[in-house]
């Protein structure tokens, strides 16, 4: 309802590893894949040796 009221919002999806936002969050997905940029994650697969999560 709020964007029928404000037709000029943008939503964007913002990387936390860097400035970048993004209008589509595939672009945002493509952005981490591309960039090496990781989001906050506790898997095994996260590499705690570095202060990376």
């Amino acid at each position: 309802e709020n964007l029928r009221k404000f037709p000029e919002a943008i939503i964007a999806y913002g990387c936390p590893s860097c400035v970048e936002y993004f209008q589509e969050k595939g672009a945002l997905g493509e952005h981490f894949f591309d960039m090496g940029h990781i989001i906050a994650d506790n898997s095994e697969e996260s590499d705690m040796d570095d202060n990376r999560w």
